[in-house]
């Protein structure tokens, strides 16, 4: 499946004191690839579903537009490829309603 994503990234300075009661879930990506042009290949294990996810960038002077090609894997496809790469982050994303706006917050 191909999708544009667009994606802004913001470092928070603080975070909302009712964050942890909105719905979350819990996120490890595994990186499998980065390079300069700005293309990224990752798995990712959320609950029970495995996929491999593959981004490159479709305008190099905005690096908020991505293509984004994703394939669902067997746990044991994910723990195979896993092998590969060292490059591991945990996180819990929090989907968090902001002025009418959800918002992804991502705690690592």
């Amino acid at each position: 499946m191909n999708n544009v994503e667009l994606e802004r990234t913001f470092l928070a300075k603080y975070l909302p004191k009712d964050l942890k009661s909105f719905p979350s879930k819990e996120i490890i990506d595994i990186y499998l690839l980065m390079d300069t042009e700005g293309s990224k290949m990752r798995l990712r294990k959320t609950g029970n579903d495995y996929e491999i996810t593959k981004k490159e960038m479709i305008d190099e002077k905005d690096a908020s537009r991505q293509m984004e090609s994703t394939i669902k894997l067997t746990k044991e496809e994910f723990e195979e490829l896993a092998k590969i790469s060292d490059k591991k982050i945990h996180k819990i994303r929090y989907y968090y309603n902001f002025n009418e706006i959800k918002a992804e917050v991502d705690i690592f």
